[in-house]
């Protein structure tokens, strides 16, 4: 999907939008070293899945490589007797008492920052990738009581993100990896938690949302106290314009935010008052959400609200200006995974990979997904750009005893055409659910089960014999997939150690 989803800020609207049974909602009813901000995020906030799903309590009994060849014929499968068990390597076993999670994994240069639950609680850490060079950068908030890091965004040399401190209040703090160059930058909101969130990286300067005087608005920062300010008070009032989703293109950020009338459009800031306004191009449209970056240009979606009872939901695309914001694909399902690919814009609808561009107004179907006669439908799960090729995760399915059961799990490659699309593996039954596609390198990274129900880590260079499971250290679903120094960090739980650090070469 478009966008890392962050880790947390609890806050009650947040929790709303959990899935029922997701990772999250399990730590959260664990009361895990959360304590609550004191004032609500957008409902538009979203929240990291962190742990696992129970999928499998068992250990691995086979190899990776023997499970996935053991229910496929030779012909198939003659490669996946090469894939080697014991590549991944265990970082760092942080805390020796339970999990440390290890969220939001960050690179900053040579060195990934992380937030994890370790001795004196959940705080900032860093790794190089070595053990020995795996430390807490500082216990922002000193005794038992923890920090809870959440929104690591890099920019330039330094991490910025939100922590606790010793007030209780959840602030916005910049790290330069050492302990005496992690600091508070500033203490926006003194009477109470200013709760920054939805922090990205525009061209050096870091936009964010927070809460200050006049609600929840637009900030910015360079790192200094004196250089974090709010850019306007959009949407004048006690509540603020509640604005989110950041992200950033062709210089400028783009944003979702409230106008008077309560609903949600697309804005975008340059970094001035003057240079920060909404967009018109959508007004027969409500809300504005899943905003993501295809070259210079921001895609999000917006709804048709004047067609009565039924909305139709359409992808948008804008350059920032009035004139050059409108629809260009419509009917999609909600949530559908997309990708920037050669400067243009692709995403699923249901069975179908589609794309977009400047010109288009309508999407431009790249290939149907085939269905075989003994099931009854598919969906794509993931789409990523992996160096010069699009990969594409389907899961096939077949309906029955009232609800569907996926049968099938297929990897696709493509250069963006119908003749150029094709299929790269299938190898059976697997869990539904994202499989986390990542680009390490060059190499496809992504999450999977094989057939035996067990997760592991896969890797593709785009053909079947070299599409493989990596890992095989245990059941628990593995996250956090993250590309650092041509190397492949996640977190992972296998079964002896707890959910902690892990990491792979391609």
């Amino acid at each position: 999907m478009i966008k890392r989803i962050r880790a947390h800020d609890l806050h009650p609207h947040a929790v709303r939008s959990l899935r029922i049974g997701s990772p999250v909602l399990a730590l959260a009813l664990s009361s895990l070293v959360l304590a609550l901000p004191a004032q609500a995020a957008p409902a538009s906030h979203r929240v990291s899945d962190l742990l696992a799903p129970g999928f499998c309590a068992r250990a691995p009994s086979t190899s990776a490589s023997s499970r996935l060849a053991a229910n496929h014929s030779p012909t198939e499968h003659a490669a996946t007797a090469n894939a080697v068990s014991g590549d991944a390597y265990l970082v760092k076993d942080i805390n020796l008492s339970g999990d440390s999670y290890a969220y939001e994994i960050t690179p900053v240069g040579d060195i990934a920052f992380f937030a994890a639950i370790g001795p004196g609680g959940n705080e900032l850490w860093k790794t190089d990738g070595t053990e020995v060079g795996t430390v807490r950068v500082k216990n922002i908030r000193t005794g038992t009581k923890s920090s809870s890091p959440s929104y690591l965004t890099a920019v330039g040399k330094s991490l910025f993100f939100t922590a606790f401190d010793n007030n209780k209040d959840r602030e916005l703090w910049v790290s330069d990896g050492t302990s005496a160059g992690t600091r508070r930058v500033k203490n926006i909101s003194p009477s109470s938690s200013s709760s920054p969130y939805d922090l990205v990286n525009v061209n050096g300067t870091l936009f964010f949302g927070a809460y200050g005087p006049g609600g929840a608005e637009l900030w910015k920062s360079d790192g200094t106290e004196l250089g974090t300010v709010r850019v306007k008070d959009l949407l004048p009032g006690p509540d603020g314009s509640r604005p989110s989703d950041f992200i950033a293109a062709g210089g400028l950020a783009f944003f979702s935010a409230q106008n008077k009338s309560f609903e949600y459009r697309l804005w975008r800031s340059d970094g001035t008052a003057a240079g920060t306004y909404p967009l018109s191009g959508q007004d027969a449209y409500a809300g504005a959400d899943h905003l993501m970056a295809v070259g210079d240009r921001a895609y999000f979606t917006a709804a048709n609200d004047t067609g009565g009872c039924s909305l139709e939901t359409s992808y948008f695309r804008s350059d920032g200006t009035n004139q050059g914001t409108f629809a260009v694909a419509d009917e999609l399902i909600e949530d559908s995974p997309t990708a920037s690919f050669k400067n243009r814009f692709y995403y699923a609808e249901g069975s179908s990979l589609r794309k977009a561009d400047r010109s288009e107004t309508s999407g431009v179907l790249v290939k149907a997904f085939g269905i075989p006669v003994s099931t009854d439908g598919c969906n794509i799960v993931g789409i990523t750009q992996v160096g010069s090729r699009l990969f594409v995760m389907v899961d096939i399915c077949a309906y029955g005893a009232g609800e569907y059961v996926q049968t099938d799990r297929q990897l696709w490659k493509s250069d963006g055409t119908k003749t150029g699309t094709k299929m790269v593996l299938s190898w059976g039954r697997a869990v539904m659910g994202d499989p986390l596609m990542t680009d390490v390198g060059g190499v496809l990274f992504f999450s999977s089960m094989d057939i035996d129900g067990c997760s592991d880590v896969w890797r593709s260079d785009g053909t079947a014999t070299g599409t493989m499971p990596v890992t095989d250290i245990g059941c628990s679903y593995p996250y956090d997939l993250t590309e650092f120094n041509s190397s492949l960090l996640f977190n992972h739980d296998d079964g002896v150690h707890g959910r902690e650090l892990w990491s792979v070469a391609p």
